[in-house]
């Protein structure tokens, strides 16, 4: 039996982590042999996690360098490390520079490589999970996966191109993902793919009637976000487009379902704004699927973006979509499927307006929603032969 290692850095409400999660679940357990290994053993996904799947032991001085329990002398050792690396990194370093610097100077000759041997292993982000695979995994395939655009998220674009050189393929999400990456690096051409997210429809339509998820009233329009509450994903500007659309007395109810580092601002923006009664943080959802389902619109207001899994959730869902014109976004968003503003909150506070007073065009965008199908479960068989199993 084959032998599988996926490492991640934990399982939190994210794109990549949902895509982690569904490709496990449609991973045959009578045919290979999986391990997970989480560098944070947490996250709202570690239920949806396939009993089978073997969630390793974090080896202790991995655990100790991100934050984990110290219980003995060496761990204060290693805590000590973390702290002074992370001091050092901030003081001398760029910010996009700051954990791969981190990683190699204070992190790599601490953490002792993993001892089993595995047949494929895989960092499913370009984060330490890459650097851990690259260093300290013995396999005869490794595989790196890229979700996001390397030259538009302003990556630290060297970082990779040192790391790339140990694995035998690099995965990215979209097409104008993997022209990113081979424009960026001429030595990985050859050896990029790309591959959809794995999302199953079946899946998603049973979760989304697990729950019952009222509308505010019946005549508010309801917008859901679901992402990350980070810079890249824009929700500042989302904010300051639902201040514009109250100026404009527009009745509508705007959730927000995510966390993150921005949080306690984008909670002060909303209250600066007088938004209180209008835009809901709504905090991490286990199963964001009825609140997606019973919205009029889902509005992603990314600055980039690889694929976004949210929007083809939306899709699968059958809601129209909105969304803000990152370089990606055309790979994902067709005229047929919703609408592509420009990235500010005047495009985006216009783009909902538009939406809200043409019913009919938006009928129509939901109805071809409804009639076609964006599952794509079946696609796990090209993930294991680029795993070459």
């Amino acid at each position: 039996m084959k032998r599988i290692l996926f490492v991640i850095m934990h399982l939190e409400m994210g794109g990549a982590e949902k895509s982690l999660v569904n490709l496990l679940n449609e991973i045959s357990a009578d045919d290979f042999e999986v391990d997970l290994l989480l560098i944070k053993r947490q996250g709202v996904l570690l239920k949806q996690v396939p009993d089978w799947v073997n969630i390793i032991e974090t080896p202790y001085e991995l655990s100790c360098l991100f934050g984990g329990s110290i219980n003995h002398f060496k761990g204060a050792t290693l805590a000590a490390r973390r702290i002074l690396g992370t001091l050092c990194a901030k003081i001398t370093q760029k910010r996009n520079q700051r954990i791969c610097w981190r990683w190699q100077k204070f992190y790599s000759k601490a953490i002792p490589c993993l001892e089993k041997k595995y047949d494929v292993s895989v960092a499913y982000l370009p984060d330490e999970s890459m650097y851990y695979v690259a260093e300290k995994i013995s396999a005869a395939r490794k595989v790196c996966w890229i979700h996001t655009d390397l030259i538009e998220s302003d990556a630290y674009i060297e970082q990779f191109h040192h790391y790339f050189r140990y694995f035998d393929q690099i995965v990215t999400v979209s097409q104008g993902c993997v022209s990113s990456i081979c424009s960026s690096c001429n030595e990985v051409i050859g050896k990029v793919q790309y591959l959809p997210n794995i999302v199953s429809s079946r899946y998603i339509r049973l979760k989304a009637k697990e729950e019952y998820v009222a509308k505010t009233s019946n005549r508010s329009f309801l917008i859901v976000s679901v992402g990350r509450l980070e810079h890249v994903k824009g929700f500042d500007m989302a904010i300051k487009a639902a201040a514009i659309l109250r100026k404009r007395h527009v009745d509508f109810c705007w959730r927000i379902i995510g966390d993150g580092s921005e949080r306690e601002q984008l909670q002060k923006l909303i209250t600066q704004s007088g938004l209180e009664e209008s835009v809901f943080l709504m905090g991490l959802k286990e199963n964001p699927y009825p609140y997606i389902s019973c919205s009029d619109l889902v509005v992603q207001s990314s600055r980039f973006e690889g694929k976004s899994i949210a929007l083809d959730e939306a899709k699968i869902l059958g809601i129209p979509i909105l969304a803000t014109n990152y370089a990606t976004v055309k790979d994902q968003v067709a005229p047929e499927e919703g609408w592509i503003v420009e990235m500010n909150p005047e495009a985006i506070a216009d783009g909902i307006a538009y939406v809200i007073e043409n019913t009919a065009e938006r009928k129509n965008i939901k109805r071809y929603l409804q009639e076609h199908e964006y599952g794509n479960a079946d696609v796990v068989k090209d993930y294991m032969e680029c795993f070459g199993l």
